[in-house]
């Protein structure tokens, strides 16, 4: 007789040819508080005898899916100079006109730039009234304008 307990081995061997055998497990002193801990081990069990057989069943679809993830990572690769020129010349033209763009193709949304303080720069700057010395805490960063292009209803 084995020392080791082969009951996931065996589920597993089980799983992939559709098998799922009831298991009746000890009961357990950690699950003090559940009714029968025996059935509830079960249920485990059986939910990983299912994953298992999910993952054996998927493996030819999950290969296709990886095959099919790289040729489209090596068409990206291909277009996305050009893509990337296309948009940096739509950049360059809605930032140089500083408005918003729309077609039937797409848009690009417009944000000027502006001053961005790390403070409640309101509140603050009523208390500066009183202690200017306040002011040397104050970090003020400019946002650069930026343009966000969308693509026939897509970023």
């Amino acid at each position: 007789m084995s020392e080791f307990d082969t009951r996931r081995v065996d589920a597993l061997a089980a799983a992939e040819i559709g098998e799922y055998p009831a298991v009746k497990a000890p009961a357990d002193p950690i699950f003090v508080d559940i009714e029968d801990p025996a059935n509830l081990e079960s249920l485990f069990y059986k939910l990983d005898v299912l994953k298992y057989a999910l993952i054996v069943e998927c493996k030819e679809i999950d290969h296709l899916i990886t095959v099919l993830q790289k040729e489209r990572a090596e068409k990206e690769a291909e277009y996305a100079p050009e893509i990337e020129e296309v948009e940096k010349k739509i950049m360059a033209e809605i930032l140089k006109h500083g408005e918003s763009f729309k077609c039937s193709y797409g848009s690009a949304a417009f944000r000027k730039a502006y001053e961005r303080a790390s403070w409640d720069d309101k509140k603050l700057q009523g208390f500066a009234i009183l202690h200017p010395e306040i002011l040397e805490c104050r970090k003020v960063s400019v946002v650069e304008a930026s343009v966000q292009i969308k693509v026939g209803g897509k970023k």
